[in-house]
């Protein structure tokens, strides 16, 4: 409450015209449950690596399964993988300018044709190499969303701690690179 409180002040003594205020208030309400996120990171960040990782990994399971290349992905990868992640929040109707692994936590995105909702992945094919092999199309909160994005260079840094996983990584890179090479060319044909 102190900080609508805050905001309304502020508001009024900028001259912010109604109609804007209330589009303020509304992402600041709905912005609590980013607020509770970013406060469960900061407390469990005070835990020792393997709790703090235990209890992350809590929060990554329900999307491990939309992103193919870590299903199989040992379970201490997937605590560094958790913990290196970064919370976004996004109001309606905001384009998400992404380029990492990202994963819906809360709300509906549209991309690339398709609707996402909790639990969903877009990004998948950041761990290309090739530029010119990934795709990050027009990414679009379509309501209030939270987002964990996870950067390509943290996830091969992490997923290269574990020989089998790299390999696996870089399978599925390959996989990708092919598919969208494939794809580029039925759209010149």
């Amino acid at each position: 409450e102190t900080s609508t409180d805050l905001l309304n002040t502020m508001m009024r003594e900028a001259g912010v015209c109604e109609s804007k205020r209330q589009v303020y208030r509304e992402y600041l309400r709905e912005s609590k449950t980013f607020d509770t996120m970013t406060h469960f990171r900061e407390v469990a960040s005070k835990f020792s690596p393997q709790l703090k990782g235990e209890l992350l990994l809590y929060t990554c399971r329900s999307w491990t399964a939309s992103v193919f290349y870590l299903e199989a992905a040992p379970e201490r990868i997937m605590m560094a993988l958790a913990q290196a992640m970064s919370v976004h929040f996004y109001a309606k109707n905001e384009e998400l300018h992404q380029q990492s692994l990202c994963m819906v936590e809360q709300g509906t995105i549209a991309s690339a044709g398709r609707i996402l909702t909790p639990g969903d992945a877009f990004n998948i094919d950041c761990i290309v190499s090739h530029k010119l092999w990934r795709h990050f199309p027009r990414t679009i909160s379509l309501t209030y969303s939270m987002v964990l994005a996870l950067d390509r260079t943290q996830l091969l840094q992490v997923g290269g701690r574990d020989p089998c996983f790299r390999a696996s990584l870089k399978r599925a890179a390959a996989k990708i690179a092919i598919m969208r090479s494939m794809a580029m060319c039925a759209e010149r044909a």
